[in-house]
C-alpha cells in the first residue's frame, strides 16, 4: 500500500509540474513579460545547469521555453529566461535550436543576444547546435551568403569544420563547402580551412 501511495504522489507531483509547464508556456506564447517574470519569481526557481522540469522544458506542443520565447519574438522574455539559466541548446519538435529559429525568422536582436549569452556562459553548444538537417547556423548563413552572420558566428567561436550530412549533401559539407557550392567565393575564402 505504501508503494502505491508513493507512486500516486509522484503522479500528482508530475501533474502539478505539467500544469506549471503549461502555464509558463502560455505566458511565453502570449508574450506576457510581466507574467513570465512574476511566475518565475513565485515558483520554485530552476536548478542551475539542469533541465528545469521532468518534461525537458517542453510544453504540450513540444517546444522548449527558449524556443517559445524566440518564436514569440520577445527579447525581454529571452532575457528573463537567460537570467534563470534556461536551456538555449535544446531544440523544438522540428529540431530547430533557439539560435536557428532567431536566424531563420530574422530576429536579429534575439540572435545577437543568444550569441552574447553563449560567449558569456562559454557554452559553444548554443552556437554549434544543429537543426533537423544537421546544419549549424554557420552552414545556413554560408549557404545564404550572409557575411555579417558568418563573421559574428566565427567571432563567437563557431566551429567551421562541422559537417552537414543531410540527405541532399553528398558528401557531407562544411560551411566552407556550402559557400563554395552556393557561389559565395568571398565567404568561402573567409571559411577556408587552415
Amino acid at each position: 500500500m505504501q508503494d502505491l501511495k508513493q507512486d500516486t504522489s509522484k503522479i500528482d507531483e508530475n501533474i502539478e509540474r505539467m500544469d506549471d509547464v503549461a502555464k509558463l508556456g502560455c505566458l511565453i506564447q502570449e508574450g506576457d513579460v510581466d507574467g513570465v517574470a512574476k511566475f518565475l519569481e513565485i515558483s520554485q526557481p530552476p536548478n542551475r545547469g539542469f533541465q528545469h522540469y521532468d518534461f525537458a522544458e517542453r510544453t504540450r506542443e513540444y517546444d522548449t521555453f527558449a524556443t517559445l520565447a524566440v518564436k514569440a519574438k520577445s527579447l525581454p522574455i529571452v532575457d528573463i529566461l537567460m537570467e534563470y539559466d534556461y536551456d538555449f541548446v535544446e531544440s523544438d519538435v522540428g529540431d530547430n535550436s533557439p539560435l536557428h529559429l532567431a536566424y531563420c525568422q530574422g530576429s536579429t536582436e534575439i540572435f545577437d543576444r543568444i550569441l552574447q549569452y553563449a560567449v558569456k556562459t562559454g557554452n559553444s553548444n548554443i552556437i554549434d547546435a544543429t537543426n533537423y538537417s544537421k546544419a549549424t547556423v554557420l552552414i545556413l548563413a554560408a549557404r545564404r551568403g550572409d557575411r555579417q552572420t558568418v563573421s559574428s558566428l566565427l567571432a563567437a567561436g563557431a566551429t567551421a569544420s562541422f559537417t552537414c550530412n543531410a540527405h541532399w549533401s553528398d558528401p557531407a559539407e562544411t560551411a566552407h563547402d556550402a559557400a563554395v557550392r552556393c557561389g559565395h567565393g568571398e565567404l568561402a575564402a573567409l571559411l577556408r580551412p587552415a
